[in-house]
This record gives C-alpha cells, sequence and structure tokens, in this order.
C-alpha cells in the first residue's frame, strides 16, 4: 500500500468490561464515497440489548444528511459527532475505541486503517480496494461484496460478535498490532531493497 505505519511503540490494547458499551470509531471525510450511511443503518439493526457508541471523526458535505439519518433511524443517542479534530486528539478517540469501522467504496488503501492497527485496532471493513490486503484474519472482519442485499446484516453480525466474545475481540486487537509491523516504512525499505536485489542479480 502506498501509506505506512509510523511510530510503532509500545500499545496498550484497551479492553471493554462486561457492562461497558462497544466502542466503535469511523474516521474520514463526510463525502458520499465514504459512505458513513452503510454503518448507521448496520447499527440500527442491532439489538437493543447490545450497547454501542459510535464516535465519528471528520466533517463534510454529508455530515448533515448522515445526521439526520441518524435520527430517522433513531440511533442519535448512540452518536458521537466530533468534527475536525487535531491529530494528538483523533488518536486518543481510536486508542479509547474497541474497533475500527471502514465503509469507503472507492479508496485505495486509506491511512486510517494503517494507523488503526498500529493502535490495535480490530478492523470491520468492506472486503474490497486495499483493505482487502491489509485486513486479514488474524486482525479483522472482511464484509463481503457478493450479495449486496447483505451488507446491512453481516456489518451487523461482526458488531454482534466483537460485542459478545471480549476474548475474540482482544485477540484480533493483538492480531492489529503485529500486522502494522508488516506496514512500517522499515518493512517496506526491506521488502523494496529484496526486489531491487533480485532483478540486479
Amino acid at each position: 500500500p502506498e501509506v505506512g505505519a509510523v511510530n510503532l511503540t509500545e500499545i496498550e490494547i484497551t479492553n471493554r468490561n462486561e457492562n461497558e458499551p462497544l466502542k466503535i470509531v469511523w474516521s474520514g471525510q463526510h463525502t458520499s464515497g465514504k459512505a458513513l450511511h452503510i454503518l448507521l443503518k448496520s447499527l440500527a439493526l442491532l439489538n437493543e440489548k447490545i450497547q454501542w457508541e459510535l464516535h465519528i471523526l471528520g466533517i463534510g458535505k454529508e455530515t448533515g444528511n448522515w445526521k439526520q439519518l441518524s435520527r430517522k433511524l433513531k440511533i442519535d443517542n448512540h452518536c458521537i459527532w466530533y468534527g475536525w479534530i487535531d491529530r494528538e486528539k483523533a488518536f486518543q478517540i481510536m486508542k479509547n475505541a474497541h474497533c475500527l469501522a471502514i465503509t469507503s467504496l472507492k479508496d485505495l488503501t486509506s491511512s486510517v486503517i494503517i494507523e488503526g492497527i498500529s493502535l490495535g485496532l480490530p478492523i470491520v471493513t468492506l472486503d474490497h480496494c486495499g483493505f482487502s490486503f491489509v485486513v486479514d484474519d488474524a486482525c479483522g472482519i472482511k464484509i463481503p461484496l457478493d450479495n449486496p442485499d447483505k451488507i446491512f446484516v453481516n456489518f451487523k453480525i461482526a458488531f454482534e460478535k466483537l460485542y459478545k466474545y471480549e476474548n475474540y475481540r482482544i485477540s484480533l486487537a493483538e492480531g492489529a498490532l503485529k500486522r502494522a509491523q508488516d506496514f512500517s516504512w522499515e518493512s517496506k525499505i526491506k521488502q523494496l531493497n529484496e526486489v531491487y536485489q533480485e532483478l540486479v542479480v
């Protein structure tokens, strides 16, 4: 991918207590291609017994429409909208979350996915674009695109699983930190050097 992990220091994985809401973070420009509406409609399907919060970073021309949708779906009390905030505050919000959701429809590989795994966040994403390559079964859940009608339900099922099985979520968080090592700039330099060496021999 064209993005790399930076500042890979010791990260402490955030545990979730049994009665604590599942904190989901979503980050990006509020444009149609980022498709936050997919996540909102999916979360609206969750059983009322499942406690959750959606922490939404960013702003854009779709912000008003998405806020209106959250009210229409009657989940606005679960949504926290931050707008554009500085990088350090954004990272702190991500660190305190339990997973990262990505709904982009046409990105190569967004920087937020690398930031997410670098912070030990399990990733729930559509199985396409660069996300398919970055996320594996050890660090996240990929939502297939073979049946568009099931995308919302499959997102819902993924969050249910992360909520109900904390040991599984922790294993994905550990897998995310391990996967992040593959995308450090040092690792990229090593891989590129190996390619060059093969070509010149």
